[in-house]
């Protein structure tokens, strides 16, 4: 069977199979820059099996379906992308692909260097075409965050094509959003606070090191409105410092930093407002300590301090904590604190807790040290509680004696 149609303009048609699997039904299109498709599976023509995009010339065309003798049955639409409905962005959009199977279409309007964000749910494959017929990205099912940057200005196709074997009908609901971004420089040491009203906003604090320096972000009361959804990451001279992470999980990670220029990025994975606070500690926050003298501090669950002291190479310590001496389950009431020992150069030396000791830590530096302590929740605690910290970095002093052969 022949179909013959007729594109009075340059055009984007879109191929919509709408049948179910047929290993014998083909399809081939020609038209005046002659064969465009050439014996294709109608079940390979969309969604998760091809691209159904057409992107034709003017002209006459002929588009014949062949069985190979074997009969089947077929059916599929030839869509013309400029007929699709003008999507709106930032505005939550349902609707029902009917059969299950097809495909449904929109324009959207874009602006070169933007970046546009789809939260979908729904089954079906998701796919964006820029105004020259070429694919920018595809992706199945819910698309949670799915960003798209644009490069060039104009009109855009946005698809949402059915898998060949699905029946009845499919209902999907999505937002296509423009994101928002804003850039503040970041004061080290200060509270930071804000909002982000839904997934399609971001906001960037900046900073410079003009020297190597160790950095703690510190997020602050995870209590606030949706505080757990909003997430950080950390960029730099070398790239990703560090990746997406929550403001409800923290740990106050150190970070040994090159020289150099720095952007802290957050942003809100649902699309209900949430609230955030931190800040981000630098080593001119932190509190001189002398080893052999114990650390006895109090600060809210969730914030975190840094405590310095100088060492030499070759030194050793016994980190000495109290968060067991009430017994086991004294943690689950008063919460313990997560400990990083830092070496001069920003490195890492040891991970450890207020719950246990540590019977030797052995120094390979000489220079100042930091101790980075995070108050964690415990199961039974307030969240607005305050923790209790006892800890101490115990020398460890070896003697010499001389020994008498033969003596007791």
């Amino acid at each position: 069977q022949t179909y013959r149609f007729t594109l009075t303009d340059d055009s984007h048609l879109v191929m919509d199979n709408q049948g179910n699997l047929n290993p014998y039904t083909l399809w081939t299109l020609v038209g005046p820059r002659g064969i465009e498709v050439a014996q294709r599976y109608f079940y390979t023509s969309d969604a998760n099996y091809g691209n159904p995009l057409l992107n034709l010339p003017a002209g006459e065309y002929a588009l014949t379906v062949s069985n190979n003798g074997n009969g089947g049955a077929y059916t599929f639409r030839l869509l013309d992308s400029a007929e699709f409905p003008a999507l709106p962005l930032d505005q939550q959009t349902s609707a029902t692909r009917s059969p299950a199977n097809a495909t449904i279409g929109y324009g959207v309007q874009a602006v070169a260097g933007t970046t546009l964000l789809l939260n979908s749910t729904g089954s079906g494959t998701w796919r964006l075409i820029d105004p020259f017929g070429r694919e920018v990205s595809v992706g199945n099912g819910d698309a949670i965050g799915k960003q798209y940057n644009i490069s060039s200005t104009g009109r855009y196709l946005l698809l949402n094509e059915g898998q060949y074997y699905e029946t009845g009908n499919a209902n999907v609901t999505f937002t296509l959003a423009q994101q928002t971004r804003s850039s503040n420089a970041l004061s080290f040491n200060d509270q930071i606070s804000g909002s982000l009203m839904a997934r399609q906003n971001l906001v960037d604090y900046t900073f410079t090191l003009d020297q190597t320096g160790t950095v703690v972000f510190d997020a602050l009361d995870a209590t606030l409105g949706n505080a757990a959804n909003v997430q950080w990451k950390l960029t730099g001279p070398k790239g990703e410092v560090a990746g997406w992470q929550s403001l409800g999980y923290d740990y106050a990670a150190p970070y040994g930093l090159p020289p150099g220029q720095y952007t802290l990025t957050l942003r809100n994975t649902q699309d209900n407002a949430a609230n955030y606070k931190f800040r981000v500690l630098s080593r001119d926050a932190a509190i001189p300590m002398a080893p052999g003298v114990e650390v006895n501090d109090s600060f809210s669950v969730g914030e975190s301090r840094i405590y310095r002291f100088n060492a030499n190479a070759g030194e050793h310590y016994y980190f000495d904590v109290h968060d067991m001496d009430g017994g086991y389950y004294n943690q689950y009431y008063n919460g313990y604190c997560n400990v990083y020992l830092v070496d001069p150069f920003g490195r890492t030396v040891a991970n450890l807790n207020t719950l246990y000791d540590t019977a030797d830590l052995a120094l390979n530096a000489t220079g100042e040290y930091l101790l980075v302590a995070s108050a964690v929740k415990g199961a039974y605690q307030s969240a607005s509680a305050l923790k209790n910290v006892r800890l101490n970095l115990l020398p460890k002093v070896a003697t010499l004696a001389t020994l008498a052969l033969n003596d007791d």
